[in-house]
Order: C-alpha cells, then structure tokens, then sequence
C-alpha cells in the first residue's frame, strides 16, 4: 500500500530530519560495501545524475561494480526540507547476473532484472539502516524514503 503525503507540508521535523541523515549516510556505505557506486547529493537532477553514473560505471576501476544508486540535490533538498524523497539506481550495463544467482527468463528481461537487482540491495541497505521505505520492486519506479511524521 502507498502512502502519500500532501506535498505542501513536511511530513518530519529537524531531529527526524537529522537522524535520518546519519541513517542515511549509513545505508550508503552499505551500498558501497555491496559493490555498487552510491552517491549522497550528487549533482542537480536525474538526468545530470544518472548520466555521469552510467560514464563511471564504464571506466575500468568500476568493472566490477553491480550498478549505482543516488539521490539528487533537488531531492535532497526535500529531504531537508522533511518532504519524503527518492533514492534512484541502475545496473551496470551487461551485469552478469548468474554470477549473482539471480535467474532471469530471457535476454529481454535481463536489463529490467539487472536494475530490480540493484534497488533489491538499496531497498535493503535502506532498511537495515532503519529508514521506512517504499518501492513496487519494479525497474521502473524510483524507491521512496518516507520522512516519518512526528507527534508534537
């Protein structure tokens, strides 16, 4: 079930804000330690993000990394601002997934699987970090960090 919140007010005040940070900062390092390129902050938008990450996932050093995962200034500043925000990934092209043990049906789906992959290990390392969040498991759709409300 999703939840949404009216975008007009934040959902969290400045401590949940403060330790969502710190909770953030450490499902990022996670991420890290699971092979894949995370970066907090990073650029202005999706399109500037995403792009400069597919270029250093095809330099050399980052072969063997499974993919990326970000999140952006303008979510970023949601994030401060205690609006819920978006964590995106992506696989690294021609990730090889049987190495990982992940099964797929067929070539055409390979892609899709390859990047559900990667946001399965975020959704993960978001959660063991101890932040709520929300993803329909599909290659498509951005993972959300819900800001939890707080009792006044």
């Amino acid at each position: 079930m999703r939840r949404y919140s009216n975008p007009r007010y934040p959902t969290a005040n400045y401590t949940t804000i403060l330790a969502n940070k710190a909770k953030l900062t450490a499902a990022f390092k996670a991420m890290r330690a699971h092979g894949i390129i995370a970066r907090q902050n990073f650029l202005c938008c999706g399109s500037c993000a995403g792009s400069q990450l597919g270029e250093d996932l095809k330099k050399p050093r980052n072969e063997k990394k499974a993919g990326a995962v970000y999140f952006h200034r303008q979510d970023d500043q949601s994030r401060q601002e205690g609006y819920n925000f978006h964590i995106g990934y992506g696989a690294r092209d021609g990730l090889d997934l049987a190495s990982l043990g992940v099964e797929v049906e067929s070539d055409a789906k390979a892609d899709d699987a390859a990047t559900e992959y990667v946001g399965r290990i975020t959704l993960l390392c978001l959660a063991e970090a101890g932040l709520e969040v929300e993803w329909d498991g599909t290659a498509i759709e951005r993972i959300v960090v819900v800001q939890a409300p707080t009792a006044n």
